[in-house]
């Protein structure tokens, strides 16, 4: 989607004077008086406040007891709740609307016309535009340039076409409904990202492999020039040959327009046809030949992080991209809670925000192996161990009644149970020999003083609510057993 225009916020809200009353409740009598005066403290004898229409159609509301700077309704809207531009905007934009998906304004053309005889059954036919415009470039996300929409194979249609029962129905584009193809050769993906039915925004035509990885094409294709580069370097000079390098990374997405967006940043990404689907050792050996380190940005609701909990716990190596979960408290068009990577661009697009969320990127894998003249050298990295803890589980949980004022506990679903260090430490073994990783890294686990309680204390804690009850209902919890 389009970021929200602050305009359109002010359009939706009589110029922002709907916002200062939101902020500003008592400041609605005041409309109706002469100097439009209001108390902002309740310990004011005078009103300091006052509410002005400026020229433009904007009210500003003015602290003459503050700071005397006249904001409209977005800046105090900022200032209440301590936002920035963007996050306001968006917050905002939940509240009253604007962005969002609606039936009556985001939908398609449809006709319906007899089939010509050249037309096959169950055929698809597209119509597509020259050029994908700026307004759909806006769609796909901020970052999204006609470059990348070039490497990836995308393409935006006037229209589409679908022969059934001897009829063709044409479904076009507009302003407000952009259709985009992604052409794979043997298979074709329609994307209609404004539909306001999610469950329709998605369908393919052709013969789409089960195990398809998109993006692995152009990764490939990537380090092949950058290997051949180095090779030719090599062969111009008379140094000695030295290691071909790989590209330094690739990041798996969790959908097309993230996966787009991370491009535009100029990233490697991957991503699935489905957020659940399961990254095979072949493909993921293809994924690590090309590039140092193989990260996942998944969506940050409860699919996404268990999906990449699976994941990671499948491939230890593989860096975890957590975008904060403060991107929770934003709605998106649909309104629901914000989750994906184009959510967080479009609040945070500055290149630095993703940096930093790389920077701090993490592995599940616990230890660390570093070469010797003597050998391998194994040690335990406290901070995966850490990630590689909660991932599975293992918080802090405040207990009044405990003398260090906290208490261990393992999360499993919705069961929450008390967990001792041994059971911590015993769950790093249990791994280690279920696993079968080499008894270097057991005897590591073993002797390690990393896992003591005072270490421990590492953990992230974690706030649960067990409230149980309401006023008039009591929670009853039962252990389902299906056979």
């Amino acid at each position: 989607m389009a970021f929200i225009d602050q305009q359109d916020i002010f359009n939706a809200t009589s110029g922002g004077l709907d916002i200062i009353y939101l902020c500003y409740p008592q400041a609605k009598a005041a409309q109706s008086k002469a100097d439009k005066r209001f108390k902002i403290r309740t310990d004011e004898l005078t009103p300091s406040a006052s509410l002005k229409l400026l020229q433009d159609g904007i009210w500003v509301a003015t602290d003459f007891g503050g700071d005397q700077v006249p904001r409209n309704g977005i800046q105090v809207y900022m200032e209440e709740e301590n936002l920035t531009f963007r996050e306001a905007l968006v917050q905002l934009g939940g509240i009253y609307g604007v962005g969002s998906i609606k039936a009556e304004i985001n939908k398609a053309g449809f006709e319906k016309r007899p089939a010509t005889s050249e037309e096959n059954e169950k055929e698809y036919i597209f119509d597509i535009k020259k050029e994908i415009t700026e307004s759909e470039l806006k769609v796909l996300g901020p970052k999204v340039t006609l470059e990348v929409c070039k490497r990836y194979n995308v393409y935006s249609l006037n229209s589409f076409t679908y022969i059934k029962n001897r009829g063709a129905l044409v479904t076009s584009s507009t302003d407000n409904y952009p259709i985009f193809l992604f052409d794979h050769g043997d298979f074709k993906k329609l994307y209609q990202p404004l539909n306001p039915e999610k469950q329709y925004r998605f369908r393919y035509t052709g013969n789409k492999p089960k195990d398809y990885v998109n993006g692995l094409l152009q990764l490939n294709k990537a380090y092949e020039k950058y290997r051949d580069d180095q090779l030719k370097s090599q062969t111009e000079d008379d140094d000695d040959s030295h290691e071909i390098k790989k590209l330094d990374e690739a990041i798996i997405c969790s959908g097309e327009r993230d996966a787009l967006n991370v491009a535009g940043y100029g990233y490697y990404p991957i991503w699935f046809n489905s957020e659940t689907a399961d990254l095979n050792g072949k493909h993921y050996k293809d994924i690590t030949r090309c590039a140092e380190t193989l990260y996942n940005l998944p969506d940050i609701d409860t699919t996404g992080v268990r999906a990449a909990m699976k994941l990671g716990m499948k491939y230890l190596d593989i860096h975890h991209i957590w975008l904060p979960d403060s991107l929770r408290n934003f709605k998106d068009p649909r309104g629901k809670s914000r989750k994906d990577f184009l959510d967080y661009i479009e609040i945070y697009p500055k290149t630095w925000d993703f940096k930093k969320l790389i920077n701090v990127a993490k592995p599940m894998r616990f230890w660390k192996v570093d070469a010797t003249k003597n050998g391998l050298k194994y040690n335990i990295s406290s901070t995966n161990t850490r990630f590689f803890l909660q991932s599975n589980g293992f918080y802090q949980l405040e207990n009044k009644n405990s003398k260090t004022g906290q208490m261990f506990v393992k999360i499993d679903g919705h069961i929450v149970s008390e967990a001792q260090p041994k059971d911590i430490k015993g769950f790093i073994i249990d791994y280690c020999e279920n696993n079968y990783l080499n008894n270097d890294i057991l005897e590591l686990v073993l002797n390690t003083n990393r896992l003591s309680e005072a270490t421990l204390q590492g953990l992230k804690q974690i706030d649960i609510d067990f409230t149980d009850f309401e006023p008039n209902s009591q929670y009853l919890f039962l252990r389902c057993l299906l056979n």
